[in-house]
């Protein structure tokens, strides 16, 4: 069975785009993919718990292998959870393109996941904390 994904939202990838800037290698591009999946933590932990965040971030890995196989080598070793180190290693060993492509594909699965368990709406009320937040803002659990 193949899940229909609804048309993207684009807004995680917007604001990823902004964060990337002019980054020149698979290296940077790791970094501002892992600073926006930790801001994606922040918004939703308190709502969905650690296990719905990893299970929403491990699904979206799954649904993004296909349009860049080599997504595959941070699937092999994520197990249940969230595993930063593994997507920095597997990112930053692409090149600059392969890896914006791959991360842009990865977030927009993302969003367009949470959007079709929850509805649009309650998704994009969500995640706004993480569309305004400037570039390199990130905050903990415990933070407003």
């Amino acid at each position: 069975m193949r899940l229909e994904m609804p048309e993207p939202s684009r807004h995680l990838a917007a604001t990823w785009t902004r964060s990337i800037g002019g980054a020149a290698d698979g290296a940077q591009v790791e970094e501002a993919i892992v600073a926006i999946l930790l801001r994606l933590d922040v918004a939703l932990y308190p709502v969905i718990g650690k296990s719905g965040v990893a299970a929403l971030y491990q699904r979206s890995l799954h649904l993004s292998v296909p349009a860049h196989a080599f997504l595959a080598d941070a699937c092999a070793g994520a197990g249940a959870g969230v595993d930063m180190p593994l997507l920095r290693a597997t990112i930053s060993r692409q090149g600059r393109d392969d890896a914006v492509a791959a991360a842009a594909t990865l977030l927009d699965t993302f969003d367009n996941l949470l959007g079709s368990l929850i509805g649009p709406a309650l998704a994009g009320q969500l995640l706004r904390p993480v569309w305004d937040a400037s570039p390199g803002e990130t905050r903990s659990h415990g933070q407003a």
